[in-house]
């Protein structure tokens, strides 16, 4: 009898068993949210513009780079500081920019608010003296680039991304407070390859002595003048002064010598008086007898350029050579 209720009995334990045990179901974790974004700055593209007059009179250039802090995070910051350390990369030397030559950012000490999703800009502007851009051949090393046959010559436009051979290497850097107060330091570094322009070239290829009289001669010297750039130069308030065997010869001067064209060779001839009474008979000697003569020429030219960014400005010339004296 007791054997007819034992599987009935198993069946009751088992159906109790089910309906007290209870099932845990594992919960899914919850997302991980994507990091805010930190601030970014970004930079504009570099403009040439001549600078404003300074009280030093020094000929100057303004190169302005437009720059910009974005915020694409959804918390807002303060702007506590804003640095920069501004370095002019030359062939010879690198010099740090002072701070009075570089403009357009907030005043120490100030703050600036930067909302979520929002962006600050400021005209940073950099003043450069004009031997920024301006090269002498003669002083290139013979193993630069720019001084292969045939390598072209930039000057315009401004070139970003890469070093020249003369170039503009700006760093920023922007302490930030957070709305939690937590501070963030960011920077960035702005690189601008400089245009360059060549000064050109004076050589004397011959001096002529024209007319002997009793205590002067005339001589008249054959010019040779090379444009090594790609576009023209205007010559202008040329002054000279010539020397022969160490002594002084003659000076004088031009009011302009026009525009040489781009990679172009000018010859040109000026004129001039030797008075013997300064003379020493020996040198006197040579003119006569139509011997070589190592000569110095020296002077100043001015030169223009067709961009609006670069005045008119001054160059010193000093060339030395021998010459042969013909009649």
């Amino acid at each position: 009898m007791l054997e007819k209720y034992v599987p009935k009995f198993f069946f009751l334990f088992a159906l109790a068993l089910v309906s007290c045990t209870t099932v845990q179901k594992a919960e899914a974790p919850a997302p991980v949210a994507a990091p805010e974004p930190v601030p970014e700055f970004s930079f504009g593209e570099p403009v040439l513009t001549s600078a404003p007059a300074r009280a030093d009179a020094n000929r100057s250039l303004l190169l302005q780079i437009p720059l910009t802090l974005h915020n694409a995070s959804t918390h807002s910051y303060v702007v506590q500081s804003l640095a920069v350390q501004a370095t002019l990369h030359r062939k010879d030397q690198d010099t740090s920019l002072k701070l009075e030559d570089i403009q357009g950012l907030p005043s120490a000490g100030s703050e600036q608010d930067l909302d979520a999703l929002s962006s600050q800009a400021w005209p940073l502007a950099c003043i450069l003296p004009l031997d920024a851009v301006i090269e002498d051949p003669m002083e290139l090393s013979e193993t630069s680039a720019d001084t292969a046959e045939g390598a072209p010559v930039v000057a315009n436009p401004i070139e970003t991304g890469s070093a020249g051979l003369n170039s503009l290497a700006c760093t920023i850097v922007a302490v930030l407070h957070n709305s939690q107060g937590e501070e963030i330091k960011i920077n960035d570094t702005f690189q601008a390859s400089l245009p360059r322009i060549y000064k050109p070239q004076v050589q004397i290829l011959s001096i002529a002595v024209k007319r002997a009289e009793l205590i002067n001669t005339r001589l008249k010297v054959r010019l040779a003048i090379d444009n090594p750039n790609p576009f023209p130069l205007n010559l202008t308030r040329f002054s000279y002064e010539l020397y022969g065997n160490g002594r002084f010869w003659a000076d004088g001067s031009l009011a302009d010598l026009g525009t040489i064209g781009g990679k172009e060779r000018q010859e040109k001839d000026i004129y001039l008086v030797m008075n013997f009474i300064n003379m020493k008979r020996d040198l006197l000697d040579q003119v006569i007898a139509l011997t070589s003569v190592q000569y110095r020429f020296h002077g100043d030219l001015t030169i223009g350029t067709p961009f609006e960014y670069l005045p008119a400005f001054p160059y010193t010339f000093d060339r030395s050579g021998s010459s042969p004296v013909i009649e």
